[in-house]
Order: structure tokens, then C-alpha cells, then sequence
């Protein structure tokens, strides 16, 4: 079927763009447009913008673009047809008799799941309306449900506005009304509200002598429901939930957000709380901006779900084990995604809705404000109560803590909350940051996490000296190597700005040229061995090691370089110390490497031209003397370069 293009064009003009995509995403003013974190892929930094002028979007991430009704196609899955029915429906434009544009079969296959799905969504709605009726028009319903929700302490508003419901206990009481309602049998089978029986073949209602809580998705519409039992009976099961649907997958659903996202937009904030009752108490002692995983860990699709609308999240749970291991476990989570996180975890033995029944809602909101901490004071103190001293301990907390950090997408909140652990427990900040760089290079060449408990190193003869002892020396050579050296056990583990790993680079970088002198010749073999395992070597290891000359070496390295610093031109290193300065950079550092290696080359190939001169070896020479004009040309282009670098 069509809808005539004068009435598209309509809903176009009609369907603000800003105003459709605000219900889905949270939007930052940016001069003329806005931008928002991309829903239809994962990123980092906003890359989605909004154009009201325009009346377009455009992510620039993953190349998505369009209208008002290419957007909800986009995000909720549907057909174009459908799409257009939404907005014309939000925008209260009546849509013609739609004639016949394709075959009769053609139509009904590309339209057939969408007609499924939106009968499975009427019949839920009329489930919903069905179980409230139960709930205050039956003495029944008021007699059990009613009294069950206002001994929970729910105000009736607050009971409407979640459009909570009854399940009476018989049967098939609301099978009965839906059939007589004229609703088919498998309908309300796809929508999980019926079953049928393998013995007797009847049908028999999902949900009895329950009280019904309806789930919504983030429209509004209702796409599942909960029936919590009136039982104390523990073989009896608490709840029982909607299987997943064709509407409805719990794993991208949270609960409240419906009556939430408006409120979580305004207040840049999300409190995500364990259960139903935790979401209806808090809104009733106004705070609003609150979800709900209801009973299932946090999921990712959850938290990508919430990101439209805010980046600022606290996870709000029980303060028994339980609680505590499920705060544990969406940490990470959470800041995979780029959230920043914050916890309060309620007084033990009680949930969000007793405690706040039990002081009252000003006493909450105050307690709220003293017990909310970042993830890194919650996991420390967790990981590390007072007191302990157990140096083992000590290094698996920051492990686990490092770990949490590495998640993080954006370099600089990475940075201070490095800072942060290292006052925290009192720890080298060099430490954190080796174990954290450690962490994204595993991750990054997909070596598992754990640390091998031994190094098996290349053996490195006794015979290395110490440099200050040799005799013999291009001390020039000797100090670019150096201090190559030091940048790359300072900053190894740090990403540039494509992506590759700083040893990476300067590995690529001079696979070409020699590191001619000890030890750094012998340092720079054992420590790309150790990369092959995925172990990054630092300057603290080399301090540390067996040989001497390795020590000297660095004590050399530090000394020598006064206050290391200032990183590498060329791309943004993440700098260990960021006040201090390098007195040379990795880019010139290796230009000069090279210049001084092919300068070198250009001897040697002089030399063995005189010596098949004097043996006549024509073909020699000719070889040699291709070899000779390549050389130059390298030099030529190399000398160019190092003219046009400062410092």
C-alpha cells in the first residue's frame, strides 16, 4: 500500500526533526545544530548532529543520515509505511484510504511482521486496560490487589500513572474477555498473555492471582508485563515475566523510562535501581529520573538505551552481598560505554523502597547526596577494606582497579582517575599506568588478561658493559640510541591517534636501521621478546634487572635527560608527566637515527667500490654503484627533511 505524496509531504513539514530525535536521544545545543552520541553505532565522541535548519541528520561516524521518518524507521526497526503512520499519528494528520500500489502478495509479504507486531501491541494494550479493570472495578481486585499495592505504601495517583493492574485467581478470566473481545487465540499466544495446554488443549491466562506490572517501552507502549505473586509459599515463584516476544526483548528494555527520559534530560542524570517498587517509591518522593533493570543484570543494550538521553549515571542498589557483586559487575560495563559512573549502595538488609518507607523522603534525598561515590572510592573500599595490609591484596585491588580504568574511552578522565588511584592507596602512579597500558595492549593484540607468572627472556651475555666504560664510541649514535630507548620504555603502552600503540610505531620505525651499541642493543632484544607475550617492559624493569649495565643504563637514561616530557610532534602522546619536557622527540630522534645510518652505509659501499676496483670486478661495480646512487638518493630526501624539523 501508498500513501499519496502530498500527505507524506505533510508529515515532513509537520515532523520537527529535533523535536522527534529529543525522544529518543539526548541532544547538546552546538552553535546552529545539535549533536548526540550516535545510536546506531558505538562510538566514543559525538559524531550524530542534528540540523533543525536543515531538518536533517547526519552521523559522520557511520555515514547514517536522513528526515524525521527515516530516523524512526532507523531506530525502531519498522517499514517506511510505518514510520509515516507513527508521526502522522504524533502529529494528528489523518491519512487517506491508502490504495494499492504492488500486488496483493508482494504487499502482504513485506507488511506481514509489521501487521503481526502491531496486533501483538493492541492486544497488550487491551491486556493492560483488562487487568486494571480487574484491579478497581471487581471486589476481588481491590480486596487482594488494591490492598497489596497501598500496604505497599503506593499512592493511588502513583498506582494510575504505572497503570498497574490485577490477575484474578481463576484460570482463564482474561482469555475469556480477549476472545469475547474478538482478539484471536494466536495473538494472544505470540504475546505471551495465553498458553496452551499440551493435555487438555485448553487455554489458560499467563498471569494468575498476581499483581500486574505493565513494561513499556521508551514510547510508551506496553510490550510486556511482571505478575508478582500474593504468596509466601517459597516454591511459589515471586514473579514471573513475559517471555520475549516479537515486541519485546527484556535484555534492551528498562523499566520506568517511559516516565523517565524527560526527567533524566533535565536533570543529566540516571538512577538505575533493581526492582519495580524501586522505581514507583522514588517517583513518589519526586525523584523521577529513575529505571529499572527489573531482576536481570545490566546489559549493554540497556546502557547504550540510556546513553541517548544521558551520560551520568548512578547505580542504586541493595547493600547486601548480592547488591554489591551486581554494582561490581555494571562498573565496568558502564564505563565500556563511556558513562561516568557513580554508586549508593542502601543501608544492609534494605532496598531503595523500604529505606525510603522507612525515613521518610527528605531523609533519602539527603542520604543520597552523603552516600553517592565514583565507581574508584566504591570498588577501592570493596576490593580494599581499612586496615588491610596485605601487600598481595594490596596489588590484586589495583589490578581489578586498573582493569575498571582501562575501560574508559576518553584519554583524559583515564588520566586523572589514574592520578586519583595512585593518592588513593598510596601507590606510584608510574605503577598504575603500566598496568593500565599493559591492560589495552593484551586487549588490543587479543591476549588474555593475566600476566604470566614468569618472563622467559632472551639470554644476554655477561660481557655487556656499561657504556661509561667502553672505550670506543660514536657518542653521537650512542645518545640518539639512548634516548630512543627511553621514549620507548617511557611511553610504549601509549595509543596514537591511529590507533597504533607507541612501540609499535618506533618497532615499524627503525626495522630498518641497527641499534648498534650496548646494552641498549641487548635491552631493545629483550624487550621486544617480551612484546610477543604481550608484556610491556619499563624503564622500573630495567632499574630493577639482574644486569648491571641495564641499571646503569637507565640511571644513565634519567640523569642525562634531566626532566623527561613533552611528548612527540607528530601525534598526541599520553604523557606520563605532563609538566615535564623532552629534550629531544621521537620523530627527530629517529630521522637522525637514520641519517646517521645511511651516512655510515654510504662508507661502507665506498669502501667495497676501491676494493672491486682493484680486482677489476666490473659487474661488482656496477652493482655496487646502483646501490651507491639509491643511498644518496635517500640521504638527498632524509637531509631535506631533518632541514625543515626545529629543535
Amino acid at each position: 500500500m501508498s500513501i499519496p505524496e502530498n500527505v507524506i509531504r505533510q508529515i515532513q513539514e509537520a515532523a520537527d526533526v529535533v523535536e522527534v530525535i529529543q525522544d529518543y536521544l539526548s541532544l547538546k545545543k552546538k552553535g546552529k545544530d545539535y549533536v548526540a552520541l550516535c545510536p546506531f553505532h558505538h562510538e566514543k565522541t559525538p559524531s550524530f548532529t542534528v540540523s533543525p535548519a536543515k531538518q536533517i541528520y547526519k552521523c559522520f561516524g557511520c555515514g547514517k543520515g536522513g528526515d524525521a521518518i527515516s530516523f524512526v524507521m532507523e531506530i525502531e526497526g519498522i517499514s517506511f509505511v510505518e514510520a509515516v503512520r507513527r508521526l502522522a499519528e504524533r502529529y494528528k494528520i489523518p491519512l487517506p484510504e491508502e490504495a494499492e500500489h504492488t500486488s496483493k502478495e508482494a504487499l502482504e509479504a513485506a507488511e506481514e511482521a509489521s501487521r503481526r507486531k502491531e496486533s501483538i501491541l493492541i492486544a497488550l494494550q487491551f491486556a493492560q486496560q483488562t487487568y486494571s479493570r480487574f484491579l478497581w472495578e471487581t471486589e476481588e481486585g481491590q480486596a487482594v490487589g488494591l490492598s497489596y499495592f497501598k500496604q505497599r505504601g503506593l499512592r493511588e495517583a502513583t498506582i494510575r500513572k504505572f497503570e498497574l493492574g490485577y490477575a484474578p485467581d481463576t484460570w482463564d478470566a482474561f482469555t475469556q474477555a480477549a476472545l469475547k473481545a474478538g482478539y484471536q487465540a494466536d495473538i494472544l499466544q505470540a504475546a505471551d498473555l495465553t498458553y496452551c495446554s499440551d493435555k487438555t488443549q485448553n487455554l489458560y491466562d499467563r498471569f494468575r492471582n498476581r499483581a500486574i506490572f505493565p513494561i513499556h517501552n521508551s514510547s510508551g507502549k506496553v510490550i510486556a508485563f511482571a505478575g508478582r505473586t500474593f504468596s509466601t509459599d517459597k516454591k511459589v515463584a515471586k514473579y514471573i515475566n513475559s517471555a520475549d516476544t516479537p515486541v519485546y526483548d527484556k535484555s534492551k528494555v528498562l523499566y520506568g523510562l517511559h516516565l523517565a527520559k524527560q526527567s533524566i534530560r533535565q536533570q543529566d542524570k540516571c538512577y538505575i535501581v533493581e526492582g519495580y517498587m524501586d522505581v514507583m517509591s522514588l517517583h513518589q518522593a519526586g525523584i523521577e529520573n529513575v529505571v529499572a533493570t527489573s531482576g536481570t543484570s545490566l546489559t549493554v543494550e540497556q546502557v547504550r538505551l540510556l546513553r541517548r538521553f544521558t551520560e551520568n549515571i548512578t547505580i542504586l542498589y541493595d547493600g547486601d552481598e548480592a547488591g554489591i557483586k551486581a554494582a561490581l559487575r555494571g562498573i565496568d560495563l558502564l564505563l565500556e560505554e563511556n558513562v561516568n559512573v557513580r554508586l549508593v549502595l542502601m543501608p544492609p538488609g534494605e532496598d531503595p523502597d523500604s529505606y525510603l518507607l522507612k525515613v521518610g523522603a527528605s531523609a533519602f534525598v539527603d542520604y543520597l547526596s552523603q552516600k553517592e561515590e565514583d565507581f574508584l572510592h566504591f570498588k577501592a573500599r570493596h576490593l580494599l577494606p581499612p586496615g588491610t595490609a596485605d601487600p598481595l591484596a594490596k596489588a590484586q585491588a589495583i589490578r581489578e582497579l586498573a582493569a575498571s580504568i582501562a575501560r574508559m574511552g576518553d584519554r583524559l578522565k583515564r588520566r586523572m582517575y589514574i592520578r586519583q588511584l595512585s593518592q588513593d592507596l598510596n601507590v606510584e602512579e608510574e605503577w598504575v599506568i603500566d598496568e593500565v597500558n599493559t591492560i589495552l595492549f593484551r586487549e588490543k593484540r587479543g591476549l588474555p588478561l593475566q600476566r604470566e607468572a614468569a618472563k622467559e627472556v632472551p639470554e644476554v651475555s655477561d660481557s655487556v658493559v656499561s657504556p661509561l666504560t667502553s672505550a670506543f664510541i660514536d657518542m653521537a649514535q650512542y645518545r640518539q640510541e639512548r634516548d630512543l630507548l627511553f621514549l620507548l620504555l617511557s611511553f610504549a603502552g601509549e595509543q596514537l591517534e591511529d590507533e597504533r600503540f607507541f612501540a609499535e610505531y618506533i618497532l615499524e620505525e627503525i626495522s630498518d636501521i641497527t641499534i648498534e651499541h650496548e646494552p641498549f642493543k641487548s635491552m631493545l632484544a629483550e624487550f621486544c621478546h617480551a612484546l610477543e607475550k604481550g608484556e610491556i617492559l619499563s624503564l622500573d624493569y630495567f632499574l630493577h634487572h639482574p644486569q648491571e649495565a641495564f641499571k646503569q643504563a637507565v640511571i644513565d637514561m634519567l640523569t642525562a635527560l634531566g626532566e623527561p616530557s613533552a611528548g612527540w610532534e607528530r601525534y598526541e602522546i599520553f604523557i606520563k608527566k605532563p609538566e615535564d619536557t623532552f629534550t629531544d622527540n621521537a620523530y627527530k630522534n629517529i630521522l637522525r637515527l637514520k641519517h646517521r645510518f645511511l651516512k655510515k652505509k654510504e662508507k661502507k659501499l665506498l669502501d667495497a667500490m676501491k676494493e672491486a676496483a682493484k680486482a677489476n670486478d666490473m659487474e661488482q661495480q656496477m652493482l655496487l654503484l646502483k646501490q651507491m646512487q639509491e643511498n644518496k638518493a635517500l640521504l638527498s630526501r632524509l637531509s631535506d627533511i631533518l632541514k625543515n624539523v626545529t629543535g
